[in-house]
């Protein structure tokens, strides 16, 4: 018997790298439509391209920003100043023109009264700027960019999910199908048994009762029928919901390939699992984002040093011209020399959270290494069940014949065909649903081992 099993598995089990599985042709369809159309994965796309942007206002910053200013002012009244040019000028240019002899030079000059507020007054230029010493933009420019990773590694988080969803849900809608067969071969048997009874009746070896029971059974397999097309109904809605699809679009059923177990070892996966599953990649940035912060807090006394440039046109009257042309250039420093300890708390409240990052980052890979393990466990149990199930069926079938037989022959009771019947559709009933959990559970350990990610 274990000879068997082991001549089974082999014939079943497709031992295959990571990265290579074959998906279905028609499931990697629905699996591209998934990917393409749900909404929530669209979301992050979009949260990508944002971050994206951001990076680029972040970069720019490292240019020069150049800003066209102009101003213009008329005023009158406010305070003044009075400028005695005259009292001071008149006297000593009198005395010259004495000694001259002659009225050279004026001596009727008037004081002067200058307002505080300039009229008709314009100053129009140019203004540079450029960051020569800024740890903020270096540091800010940094963070964008991983903030892109760790989106990435959020949409890699949804698109793994929504892949198992999808092969789950598929699984989940194909099995119903077969259950339906299963109903309806079990549909077709019983109205042979019932039209075998009514022969009995009809020539007097039977009585009605059997009639009264084949029709009980064959209404209580119809109301199994019902419940397994409404649960069809709404499990083509749910799969075409997670597609982002019309409720009522068709289902095409793929045929079934050969199940692909992966079996190269359970550590194997847990530590592939524990390293590159997208959670991982998540937090790693995050690390690496806090230890930047960490960073960006010490250098606090890195001094800010910027380039300031002016040129333009000053003066009374909106005219440019030589006389009122002039350039400006200046060179700006800023250093913050104390913070009242400030900065000294924050680098060790960086410390501090980067610790409690550490401590997340051990947990999760114990996490995902339970998560690797269990999934592989429930899908080499469900193939134990699957290798039963198969010869239950064929013994099932086998004694279903045999009790049919005799049952015609008038050999044993109609309960007996009643129970080997019941037992032939309960065996092919659990078949079906091992064989689609088989496909379950094997969607359910890539999505835990981080497979799907690599097949995309």
């Amino acid at each position: 018997m274990r000879c068997s099993r082991y001549i089974y598995y082999l014939s079943v089990w497709l031992f295959i790298l990571p990265g290579k599985i074959n998906a279905q042709e028609i499931l990697q369809r629905y699996i591209d439509t998934g990917l393409e159309n749900n909404l929530a994965l669209l979301r992050s796309y979009l949260d990508i391209e944002i971050a994206e942007k951001a990076l680029e206002v972040s970069r720019a910053k490292f240019l020069p920003s150049v800003s066209l200013e102009a101003s213009y002012s008329r005023a009158g009244g406010g305070r003044v100043i009075e400028v005695p040019a005259g009292d001071l000028i008149n006297p000593v240019n009198e005395q010259i023109n004495q000694l001259l002899g002659e009225t050279r030079l004026p001596v009727d000059i008037p004081n002067r009264v200058e307002e505080f507020l300039p009229d008709n007054f314009h100053n129009t230029g140019l203004r540079i700027i450029q960051p020569v010493i800024n740890t903020d933009v270096y540091y800010n420019f940094r963070a964008e960019k991983m903030k892109i990773s760790i989106q990435q590694a959020k949409m890699d988080i949804w698109k793994n999910q929504l892949i198992k969803e999808i092969k789950v849900s598929y699984y989940r809608y194909l099995k119903l199908l077969e259950q339906r067969k299963i109903f309806m071969e079990n549909r077709k048997l019983l109205n042979e048994t019932l039209e075998f009874h009514k022969k009995l009746v009809i020539h007097g070896k039977a009585t009605k009762n059997l009639i009264f029971d084949s029709r009980s059974q064959l209404a209580e397999n119809n109301s199994r029928l019902a419940e397994i097309d409404s649960d069809i109904k709404r499990s083509r809605n749910y799969f075409n919901y997670i597609l982002n699809r019309d409720m009522s679009s068709k289902i095409l059923k793929d045929s079934l390939a050969s199940i692909a177990i992966i079996n190269p070892g359970e550590l194997t996966f847990q530590k592939k699992a524990q390293e590159e599953r997208s959670e991982i990649k998540q937090l790693k940035v995050g690390l690496e984002l806090k230890e930047l912060e960490l960073d960006h807090s010490k250098a606090f006394w890195v001094p800010k040093l910027d380039l300031v440039g002016t040129a333009g046109f000053q003066g009374y009257g909106y005219t440019f011209n030589q006389h009122q042309d002039f350039w400006f250039l200046q060179i700006g420093m800023s250093w913050n020399i104390f913070s009242g300890g400030g900065h000294k708390a924050k680098v060790e409240q960086a410390q501090l959270e980067k610790s409690g990052l550490l401590n997340e980052l051990e947990e999760l890979r114990n996490k995902i290494s339970l998560e690797v393990a269990d999934a592989r466990n429930e899908l080499q149990e469900a193939l134990e069940s699957l290798h039963y199930s198969k010869t239950e069926v064929e013994n099932a079938w086998l004694n279903y014949e045999i009790v049919n037989k005799q049952y015609r022959q008038g050999m044993i009771l109609p309960l007996e065909l009643k129970d080997a019947q019941a037992l032939y559709i309960k065996a092919l009933l659990k078949e079906v649903i091992s064989e689609y959990t088989v496909r379950i559970r094997q969607a359910e350990f890539e999505a835990a081992a981080g497979l799907n990610i690599e097949n995309i």
